[in-house]
């Protein structure tokens, strides 16, 4: 009854002064010269991943990234730039008709179909992906249904041509309907029907009922959901090209000729706006607030409750020829026309002045006030707002300043001036203190308490009651229900119901000067103080800062406790039982008191987030969400992050010196002299998208990727962006880690790369979120795993290796050298055996920086005597046969000397037979060698995979001795397109597992064969085989069971990178213990053509 007469009296005496509420509505008008690719823009739409397409009439696209264009035409992968309709699939590939087939970009590259993959024909005018995750295809030579590696395509229906549809849709039956310039289609999964062929269509539209609806040459048509036939025409429209639903059910058809045509639902009648100025309506949109926007030849028009509004023309750009609307996920509204793209931002903040209806831009205080009103005192008077509009509400009396106000759990309105105290609109005459009410509190009894410059009263519902306490401010109930007040100059009185007791300086308070109060979760109370004049008789000095009463003694804290200022102009306890105090310095947090009862304060200022370091107020919202009010705007901070809203440049707004919550969740913040802002929580709940954009290490990755192998001691930096077209990318932040390095989130930033230094070998995972300017966090973040690996070079298995080259090849050169001393004919200098040992120690010390530069050198070396040897051995070869003949032709065969000649001839034909053998021998490994490392060949060339394999066992017998053979089972396989180096470097690995898995005598099967366009190469040995614990970490980089110096796994991870990343190849691994272990390559035999680099 009592709520009931408080609005009938406020209905009474309020003054009207509806206004359009301040919405900050912002326009941004786009054209070629910020990068979009034309001027005339026919379609805009939102992909899956939130860029923005626009698609020109004859240019080509544009995507947009909310920071800049991205243009692409026929020169860069878009098969051309005359698009006739666009589509975003659900697997976040854009899809484009054009007049040449098809085109889809994947978000980094294009993928054009056309008749030669299939398609029906070239000329595309619609696209549509069915529940089923098919694409249909409307073409000039019909319809062609693709699956993602088929076509198929119907070309006629009952003698009728497929070749002119302009429109498809799938019904909530999942019935696929065809408009077309020949009737209406449909297929229902088996077989297409005519519908009708008696008229030409644009447009399908499926209402909220599933009643279909058809905008035809001739007019409307209807197909009820359960009806099996069309309805119509049902009224002429001419040509519809866009047909939409209202909040209400009621049907908009859009014509070519008389504008607009409404439904209505209730009535069921036709009826048309004769308000709407533009005759020919190109497109229509519902809006998220349930207003329609038409574009018409001559602007846009918005319909709501209020009517039609026309818009002709935004920033000094004509609105003309408006052909497309979008809204994106953040809620803008995009428009495309002749003219270049409009941007209608509805923005969070609304800023309430006297020109919206407010009583005067003096705003002292904001309340709740009945059915979810906000009521707002000033220096002229009170105004509530009611979701709508502001209104007067009158205050009977002279003085209308408002320094108070409180709705009590009666419905009852009070309101305290600087002159009197007014219960809802009269001012209360029963006792004169009540002047100058600057707060008042009501107890759990419904019992009201004022603090006036008077004095302190007291109102049981019925009488006022004065107590002798002067210029009273802050109240506060603590916990047991006593009352606090703070004053200006006399200290803190407490009531407990019973007595009055007044603390000062004398009592232990540091300043008799009050600011506020506040109690702890424990029930400490805590008071704010402000320095000044010390009482008479003191003895000490008054200081500002903090004071803490544990309900026996005070305590007082100052700079020298550890405060960053003794100026605290606010304070509040958050749910976690933090103390926030808010200075001229910036904000303190208070988490505690530790064990010698100091105060462990935290400072946070503009260094660390903050708009500005002069705090004037401090609010907790109902998310936990904290909101700091400074000279220069307000911080919003999250218990991590902040985000600031800078008032002064965008509102002329400038202290906000209090900060209220209504009970819809808006924020009101309040100024001393411009009125008030609304911030508006988005209603729905969008993250900003985050994407990494590249990584760069080694060498820059930049397309799709979720894990990159890196080597380690490289900078690896990541870029990323954001995609928002409400936050201003200036105030986009971020927030990113790199897991097995950083211990948490770092700080948020504002640089869209970071980098990091000197990685370890391990592996990581980097993490990236954007923080909006809701503080709204990318979900999910963006993330990529990274492998860090040592290089093969620096690996101790690649030293091993070159060491036991060298050792070999050392060995090598110097049985040929003690070959040729042996010679009698050939005699080595001391000069080119010393130049020997020291090639020798050069290459030792150097520790042969690679297997192929060490066989180069020793294939030079060795090649030149070679050489000289096999002349010379062929010299003696001739020089003995000649002799011998001489002899026999001198001499009989029986004379004594010439058979002692004849036996040291022989002995001499064996000596130098056994050179040659030796040369020969030599000459083999040099060549094996070669073949192995393929010395001066290209990088990438035809090879046989034989040659490889058969090289590097050539090497390893010389080393074995015989104790291992080696079986070949080479199948009949062509040569294929590899780095011959790199494989044989891969074979060698495998092999050289193989033998030292033999512990004593064994062998080692190669096969090899052709398997559906692959080489499959097989390595078994009969070894003691891999542990089946360790079969899934073989290749992985630096794995061993040899110890730290043998490293055999990081030789299987080079094997794995050749055949795997170079090759494309597969490599497996099988193995039973003490039964031996068989390695399976698969090679590509086709690798050049599907990827030769």
């Amino acid at each position: 009854m009592r709520k009931t007469l408080f609005i009938f009296t406020t209905l009474f005496f309020l003054t009207l002064c509806r206004s359009q509420a301040a919405i900050a509505q912002e326009w941004t008008v786009y054209t070629t010269a910020d990068g979009l690719v034309e001027n005339s823009i026919w379609w805009i739409q939102e992909d899956t991943k939130g860029y923005l397409w626009f698609r020109s009439a004859f240019d080509g696209v544009s995507r947009y990234d909310g920071i800049r264009f991205q243009n692409f035409d026929n020169t860069n992968g878009l098969l051309s730039n005359n698009i006739y309709y666009t589509l975003a699939d659900r697997e976040g590939n854009f899809w484009f008709a054009t007049d040449r087939g098809v085109s889809m970009h994947n978000g980094k590259r294009f993928k054009n179909l056309t008749v030669a993959d299939g398609l029906a024909g070239n000329f595309v005018t619609f696209i549509l992906q069915d529940k089923k995750s098919r694409f249909w295809f409307a073409t000039d030579q019909g319809v062609s249904e693709y699956d993602g590696t088929t076509f198929t395509s119907y070309t006629t229906v009952d003698d009728i041509q497929l070749n002119t549809v302009t429109f498809m849709l799938e019904d909530r039956k999942n019935i696929l309907w065809f408009a077309t310039t020949e009737g209406i289609f449909k297929y229902d999964g088996k077989a297409f029907q005519v519908v009708l062929s008696q008229d030409s269509f644009l447009r399908i539209f499926e209402d909220k009922k599933g009643d279909l609806w058809f905008g035809g040459e001739n007019g409307i048509y209807r197909k009820k959901v359960n009806d099996a036939k069309l309805e119509g025409p049902l009224i002429a429209t001419g040509i519809s090209f866009s047909i939409e639903e209202d909040a209400l059910g009621n049907l908009w058809f859009a014509s070519n000729t008389t504008g607009v045509i409404k439904y209505e639902v209730t009535t069921r009648d036709f009826i048309t706006p004769n308000n709407l100025e533009g005759k020919v309506v190109h497109i229509m949109f519902l809006g998220s607030s349930g207003e329609i926007w038409f574009g018409t030849d001559v602007g846009l028009s918005k319909y709501d409750d209020e009517g039609f509004e026309e818009i002709k023309k935004i920033k000094g750009k004509l609105l003309t020829s408006i052909r497309s609307i979008a809204q994106d996920r953040d809620g803008n509204l995009w428009f495309g026309g002749e003219n270049g793209v409009f941007k209608f931002l509805v923005n969070n903040l609304q800023h309430y002045t006297e020109n919206e209806g407010l009583i005067d831009n003096s705003v002292n205080v904001v309340v709740d006030g009945p059915d979810d009103t906000v009521w707002l005192g000033t220096e002229k008077g009170v105004s509530y707002y009611d979701g709508e509009a502001f209104h007067d509400f009158k205050l009977l009396g002279e003085d209308q300043s408002v320094l108070s106000m409180l709705q009590d759990s009666k419905g009852t309105l009070w309101t305290g001036t600087t002159g009197a105290l007014y219960k809802n609109s009269n001012p209360v005459r029963e006792n004169k203190a009540l002047t100058a009410v600057r707060s008042m509190i009501e107890d759990e009894s419904g019992n009201l308490w004022f603090a006036t410059a008077s004095g302190f009263v007291f109102y049981d519902g019925r009488l006022f009651h004065n107590f002798p306490v002067e210029n009273g401010r802050e109240m506060l109930f603590d916990s047991k229900g006593h009352l606090w007040i703070g004053t200006w100059d006399s200290g803190i009185y407490k009531y407990d119901g019973d007595s009055l007791t007044n603390y000062t300086m004398a009592d232990g308070l540091g300043s008799n000067h009050v600011t506020w109060i506040l109690e702890s979760q424990n029930g400490d109370l805590w008071f704010g103080l402000r320095s000044g004049l010390s009482p008479p008789g003191s003895g000490r000095m008054a200081r500002g800062g903090l004071c803490r009463f544990d309900g026996r003694s005070f305590e007082n804290f100052t700079r020298d406790d550890g405060l960053t200022s003794e100026v605290i102009t606010v304070a509040l306890v958050d749910e976690k039982g933090n103390l926030w105090l808010g200075t001229d310095n910036g904000i303190m947090r208070c988490n505690s008191l530790s064990a010698d009862d100091s105060l462990n304060v935290q400072t946070i200022t503009k260094a660390k987030g903050l708009l500005s370091n002069s705090v004037r107020s401090i609010y907790s919202d109902k998310s936990g969400n904290l909101w700091f009010g400074t000279d220069k705007g307000v911080s919003k901070f999250d218990g991590e992050n902040f985000q600031n809203i800078l008032l002064e440049e965008n509102f002329l707004f400038r202290s906000v010196e209090d900060i209220f919550e209504d009970s819809d969740g808006a924020i009101w913040l309040r100024s001393t002299n411009n009125g008030v802002i609304k911030y508006t929580p988005p209603a729905k709940e969008v993250h900003p998208r985050i994407l990494i954009t590249q990584v760069e290490a080694d060498k820059i990755y930049s397309d799709h990727f979720e894990s990159i192998s890196v080597p380690a001691n490289r900078r690896i930096s990541f870029a990323y962006q954001a995609i928002s077209f409400k936050t201003n990318p200036e105030i986009m932040r971020f927030q990113y880690m790199l897991q097995g390095h950083d211990s948490g989130w770092r700080p948020s930033t504002f640089e869209r790369r970071v980098h990091y230094e000197d990685l370890k070998a391990g592996d990581y995972k980097f993490t990236v979120r954007a923080i909006d300017e809701d503080l709204r966090y990318s979900s999910p973040p963006a993330t990529i795993d990274i492998s860090v690996f040592q290089p093969f070079y620096l690996t101790t298995l690649f030293m091993a290796a070159m060491l036991f080259s060298a050792i070999i090849t050392i060995g090598g050169a110097s049985y040929l050298i003690v070959q040729v001393r042996s010679q009698r004919r050939i005699a080595a200098s001391f000069r080119e055996k010393l130049q020997l040992q020291k090639e020798a120690e050069r290459l030792q010390g150097a520790k042969m920086e690679s297997l192929s530069q060490l066989v180069a050198g020793v294939a030079h070396e060795i090649n030149t005597p070679i050489g000289a040897i096999t002349g010379n051995n062929d010299i003696i070869s001739r020089a003995v046969a000649k002799i011998k003949d001489h002899l026999g032709q001198e001499r009989s065969s029986k004379d004594p000397e010439n058979e002692h000649l004849l036996k040291v001839f022989a002995i001499l034909e064996k000596t130098n037979q056994a050179s040659i053998l030796a040369s020969k021998r030599i000459a083999k490994i040099v060549t094996n060698l070669r073949r192995f490392v393929r010395l001066d060949e290209a990088e990438r060339q035809t090879a046989d995979v034989h040659e490889g394999l058969n090289s590097a066992t050539a090497l390893l017998e010389a080393e074995l001795g015989g104790r291992i053979v080696f079986k070949k089972k080479y199948g009949d396989i062509p040569k294929i397109y590899c780095s011959p180096s790199n494989l044989n470097q891969a074979f060698m690995a495998i092999l050289k597992n193989a033998v030292d898995a033999i512990k004593q005598k064994g062998e080692i099967v190669i096969k090899t064969r052709e398997l559906d366009e692959h080489l499959r190469i097989e390595i078994s040995d009969d070894g003691t085989g891999i542990p089946q614990e360790n079969i899934d970490r073989i290749f992985d980089p630096g794995f061993t069971t040899k110890g730290v110096k043998v490293g055999v796994g990081l030789g299987l991870s080079i094997c794995y990178k050749i055949i795997v990343d170079e090759h494309r190849g597969h490599i497996d691994v099988s193995s039973e213990p003490d039964k031996g272990t068989t390695f399976t390559i698969n090679l590509p035999i086709r690798f050049e053509a599907n990827g030769k680099d």
